[in-house]
């Protein structure tokens, strides 16, 4: 059995995340895409059609990066050619799976949340031929806001309307649940941007789930509880391959 993982944000041996879940099954089997251009990367699992889909980039500071002395990682970026001045530039993904009868769309990107940079994921969508209408199921890794707010319009209106957004229990409960209260000050407009986000998607839209649980045929949620509270990865199985999916 072959196994492939995909990463999300890091700087050498790491890289970006997000894929999949779903819930209502499609009339009609969804027709695949063969066609590749810049702004998303296209593969196939087994059966499965992944696309990785650009939302844009960010800079991160270097120190960031624990492990390794600082000596060590400027060697290793000057080998890469990477200017840090502005910090290290790294990009934000989303992963679009296509089961023939579910599309699944793992984390949404950032939207305008986090400014210019990033929020081209609908459009990278759209350019690699699928609309956000036809996606019926959004697996969100966690509720940071460049995995989320991509999940909402400008306008306020749902970005993926006949989606069901699968949410991990313990990752709903403290985004959506806690009172503003008892949320630092200096993260309360993280949980603004979030809880924004996620208010055009009604209770039955937004389906918490527990750890472990399978959410659809061949997708299994796997928990990966450290980066937040709920933090979870996606299995992906079709014929003898396997897809994990996780973000950061």
């Amino acid at each position: 059995m072959s196994s492939r993982f995909f990463f999300r944000r890091s700087l050498l041996a790491a890289g970006l995340a997000a894929v999949v879940a779903a819930s209502t099954s499609l009339a009609e089997p969804i027709a695949k895409q063969p066609h590749q251009v810049p702004g998303y990367y296209r593969m196939n699992i087994g059966e499965l059609e992944v696309t990785a889909l650009y939302d844009g980039y960010v800079h991160f500071d270097p120190a960031w990066l624990k492990g390794i002395s600082k000596d060590n990682l400027q060697n290793l970026l000057n080998e890469m050619f990477i200017n840090t001045e502005e910090g290290i530039q790294t990009a934000v993904n989303g992963y679009l799976i296509n089961t023939g009868s579910h599309l699944i769309l793992v984390d949404a990107g950032a939207a305008e949340c986090f400014g210019p940079t990033m929020g081209s994921l609908a459009n990278n969508l759209r350019a690699s031929g699928y609309k956000p209408e036809q996606i019926d199921t959004v697996l969100l890794t966690h509720l940071h806001p460049d995995h989320s707010c991509g999940v909402a319009n400008a306008d306020g209106t749902p970005a993926f309307p006949n989606a069901i957004i699968y949410v991990p229990q313990a990752e709903a409960e403290f985004w959506l649940d806690t009172a503003m209260g008892d949320i630092a000050e200096t993260d309360q407009a993280f949980f603004d941007m979030t809880r924004t986000a996620m208010a055009p998607y009604t209770e039955e839209k937004l389906q918490r789930y527990q750890p472990d649980d399978t959410l659809l045929p061949g997708v299994k949620s796997v928990p990966a509880y450290g980066h937040t509270p709920g933090h979870t990865a996606y299995l992906f199985s079709s014929g003898t391959e396997r897809l994990m999916v996780w973000g950061i």
